[in-house]
């Protein structure tokens, strides 16, 4: 029997950060070109490291970090407490850009190595 060949962090994160936007599910990016235009609000997120935690010589668990932005125009807006609650998230800063309110997370997500 063949295995089925898993999905790579980004695209599980990604599906997490789909699931955070709900009905503007498809304002998720990754990595946009800098002229793309883009939906709000949305989520933009880019890989910003790649971390290792090594056990006895070996490399025991990849993690990749992932800087997380969530975009809205409005200063209330409920997704960026989504963001902030997942595991391995940590807040870096806000600021507020052409009246758009931006959060930026950086956010890491891994598996054991095989």
């Amino acid at each position: 029997m063949e295995s089925q060949p898993t999905k790579s962090e980004r695209l599980l994160l990604d599906e997490v950060l789909r699931d955070i936007l709900g009905e503007h599910r498809d304002n998720c990016y990754f990595s946009p070109p800098d002229k793309m235009k883009l939906k709000y609000p949305c989520i933009v997120y880019r890989l910003s490291s790649i971390n290792s935690i090594n056990a006895d010589n070996i490399k025991y668990k990849t993690l990749e970090g992932y800087d997380v932005t969530v975009m809205d125009h409005n200063p209330d807006s409920e997704l960026y407490k989504k963001v902030f609650n997942l595991p391995y998230s940590a807040f870096n800063r806000n600021f507020t850009s052409g009246g758009l309110n931006n959060w930026v997370f950086k956010v890491y997500y891994g598996r054991k190595q095989d």
